[in-house]
């Protein structure tokens, strides 16, 4: 008997990569989600979220909870915060 027959058993064979899958899914969303944001400064953030859901193929969008469109949404305001610029809180600041 070889090597690989004692080290490995039937278990460590099979694998599920539907949790993978879903991972990436959520990914793609994230990156998509932030990009529309960045682009479309005029465009709500709610707005590009749900239109992203309902383009993605990739994952069945009903499994999705609650709390990770939350997430999402927080993504896109972050990165709006990060475009926009800072408004200076002392009068020195703006006579330049």
């Amino acid at each position: 008997m070889s090597l690989f027959f004692y080290l490995t058993n039937e278990s460590d064979l099979e694998h599920n990569h539907d949790e993978e899958t879903k991972q990436i899914a959520r990914q793609v969303i994230r990156t998509t989600t932030k990009r529309k944001a960045i682009e479309d400064t005029s465009v709500r953030p709610s707005k590009i979220v749900i239109s992203e859901i309902e383009n993605c193929t990739a994952v069945n969008t009903d499994l999705l909870l609650l709390k990770y469109i939350n997430q999402l949404l927080d993504n896109v305001y972050r990165t709006r915060r990060q475009i926009l610029l800072i408004l200076p809180k002392n009068p020195k600041h703006t006579q330049h």
